[in-house]
């Protein structure tokens, strides 16, 4: 079939492939009808109702679409209705990413499973002999290209009965460098086949790679010169490099971002950002390569549910994520390529939707950008970060929603006696005062009742008011010891894994542990780094130390009076009166610390957080700190509060 190009765009489709005002008007079986209401969809969007009739032609296609307008479909729909139930595997479609796969795969199971048809999802992570007994049932594979050479290196899977083979975010596949491996794959494929690529983008590399497999192709141009989704705005945040930090916590603080993706470039920093907005309440999952896949599949589990308030992500998450909820997304740290922005961005303003893509915009990316308004003609809008005043509107009115939830969640309180007292305080000198004492009487008040869980959660979580960023709690994000620090892998499998602050610590699989408020009291009283008081005397080092215990051992005493009327609380599993916690990490000294640390560095920096540590041994960080400061061979990494690092001899 001789190439031809359709140009169109999601506003303007053309007369030809989108005149088509219901799916009942592309003749499609019945069955596929039913499944195709069973999902949801109610009309066409122009990228299916370009794609699907020439696809049901049996004729080759290179398809362009923006981000979110249901590409996965467009091509899942049509494809469904060629294979025959029950026979051998008849169409293999590969993805660039695990999560993609599985998203391609849930797509071709919705709209064939009704007719018999088999789909499995292939990829790594996982165990591949399942994979190659559900392969022998299966007419339908949608594979990563390493698990799949992987099957055929085994002469595990049979492509001789082949009919459509297809590639979905070729774009993404080639700058991830599957480009052999796809060429490796194609030349087991038969030649008498039906190939499909559909892309995001369509530049030079790609039409070249293209090239190499798919022949006499009918062209579908659907983003005419708008890659991205025209449903997103995109604001940019001009920022200093070593201030990101500060600048992500003026957008989530003020509400502008209210949940969504929060895009990093590296492993680490995944880790660093996710355990930073966990500090401020949220509830936070961390995606990453890093991690298993079944742990994977619980932070995206846990996402699709709304679960999350937000996702910190590497590019992993820039693909295969359809959340239709996604608000926002937050590039923390600027893509290097061009390409994986649109990708990155595509995650929001999905399914009839709008959203917003907020970038933090260091000098080096400014060249980022510059490409993109000139090539993908991507409309950048300067934004200011929110003021401290914006911050603290919002993190109170974010504090009173909960407070109001809270007050009267079954409908009982009879509260119209109380209207002229409520009167009485607006209208007083002092009103403003009074009223913010009954507010901090019955926060304070809540954390001692029995409530049900949702509401409990929402009157004692406390959210940080301050609208000052203690960079030296924080650390700059310049390149430094914190940032090179192992993550435990075990931590991966374990339950919890992508739940808030309460629920276990979102993304990392934390166990959950009651809060500590005295750690966070001595930080914001600004405790003294050990770092910065290297060259006290010892004397006066003790001295400080011993008021610290004082002034905790107080708060110990005042809290234990105020509560003795409540339940006891039975102690953590390993507890010990003498403080000695016994658990996978023995007990806590500050030798045991030490040489913790030195086993899981890898030869890396020898660098560990408290968090981290309180983890491994079952105690809480207060403990950890009370501990490592008591021992000369440990000292605070300079600049960061609560990571722990081993000195070597010679310092």
């Amino acid at each position: 079939m001789p190439n031809v190009s359709v140009p169109s765009s999601v506003g303007d489709p053309t007369e030809e492939y989108m005149s088509e005002e219901s799916f009942d008007a592309l003749g499609l079986m019945p069955e596929t009808l039913d499944a195709i209401e069973n999902a949801g969809y109610t009309k066409p969007t122009p990228v299916q109702a370009a794609a699907i009739p020439v696809i049901r032609t049996g004729a080759n296609v290179i398809a362009q679409a923006q981000t979110g307008t249901g590409k996965t479909a467009a091509f899942a729909i049509p494809v469904s209705e060629l294979i025959v139930a029950e026979g051998p595997l008849q169409a293999l479609f590969l993805a660039p990413t695990r999560e993609l796969a599985r998203q391609v795969a849930a797509e071709f199971e919705r709209m064939s499973a009704a007719r018999g048809v088999n789909t499995i999802p292939i990829y790594g992570g996982v165990s591949i002999e399942n994979q190659v007994r559900d392969l022998k049932t299966a007419q339908i594979a949608v594979a990563t290209p390493g698990r799949l050479l992987d099957l055929i290196n085994r002469k595990a899977i049979k492509l001789g009965d082949l009919k459509v083979f297809g590639l979905d975010e070729a774009d993404e596949m080639l700058s991830m460098g599957f480009e052999p491996d796809v060429l490796e794959i194609e030349r087991n494929l038969p030649e008498n086949r039906q190939t499909l690529l559909f892309s995001a983008t369509i530049t030079h590399d790609v039409a070249r790679f293209a090239g190499n497999f798919v022949k006499d192709a009918v062209e579908l141009d659907l983003s005419s010169d708008a890659v991205a989704a025209i449903s997103v705005t995109h604001l940019k945040y001009e920022i200093e490099e070593n201030k990101r930090r500060a600048a992500l916590l003026a957008i989530i603080r003020s509400g502008v971002a209210p949940g969504g993706i929060v895009f990093c470039n590296t492993r680490v920093e995944t880790f660093v950002v996710g355990e930073l907005l966990e500090r401020e309440g949220y509830r936070v999952g961390v995606l990453n390569g890093e991690l298993a896949q079944n742990a994977r599949e619980r932070v995206l589990s846990t996402l699709r549910k709304k679960e999350l308030d937000y996702l910190v992500a590497t590019d992993i998450a820039a693909r295969g994520i359809d959340v239709s909820w996604l608000p926002a997304v937050i590039n923390y740290e600027m893509p290097d390529s061009p390409e994986v922005y649109v990708h990155r961005t595509g995650r929001t303003g999905r399914a009839g939707n709008v959203g917003t893509a907020h970038s933090l915009v260091g000098p080096t990316d400014v060249h980022v950008v510059h490409y993109l308004e000139k090539f993908f003609e991507i409309r950048f809008e300067p934004a200011t970060l929110p003021t401290r005043a914006d911050q603290t509107r919002a993190l109170a009115d974010r504090r009173l929603g909960y407070v109001l939830d809270g007050l009267d969640a079954g409908g009982e309180l009879e509260y119209g006696e109380h209207i002229v007292i409520a009167r009485r305080l607006a209208d007083s000198e002092d009103g403003l005062r009074d009223i913010a004492r009954l507010i901090a009487f019955y926060d304070a008040n809540t954390t001692r009742v029995a409530a049900p869980a949702a509401v409990e959660e929402k009157a004692t979580d406390k959210y940080v008011l301050s609208t000052d960023v203690d960079e030296d709690e924080l650390g700059e994000d310049e390149p430094s010891e914190g940032d090179a620090q192992p993550r435990p892998t075990e931590i991966e499998d374990e339950p919890g894994h992508g739940r808030g602050r309460r629920g276990g610590r979102g993304g990392r699989g934390g166990r959950e542990r009651a809060p500590e408020p005295e750690e966070k009291i001595d930080t914001a009283a600004g405790a003294p780094d050990d770092d910065s008081a290297a060259t006290d005397q010892a004397p006066e080092k003790e001295e400080k130390r011993s008021r610290r215990r004082t002034r905790r051992s107080k708060r110990d005493d005042d809290a234990t009076e105020q509560t003795d009327d409540r339940p006891k609380q039975a102690p953590k599993a390993g507890a010990d009166p003498a403080r000695a916690k016994k658990s996978s990490g023995g007990e806590l000294s500050g030798q045991a610390i030490a040489d913790w640390i030195q086993e899981t560095s890898n030869g890396r920096v020898k660098l560990r957080s408290a968090r981290a540590i309180a983890d491994h041994f079952g105690c809480t960080t207060e403990e950890v700190n009370d501990t490592a400061r008591d021992f000369d061979g440990l000292d605070r990494a300079r600049g960061r509060r609560n990571m722990w690092r081993v000195v070597d001899g010679n310092e």
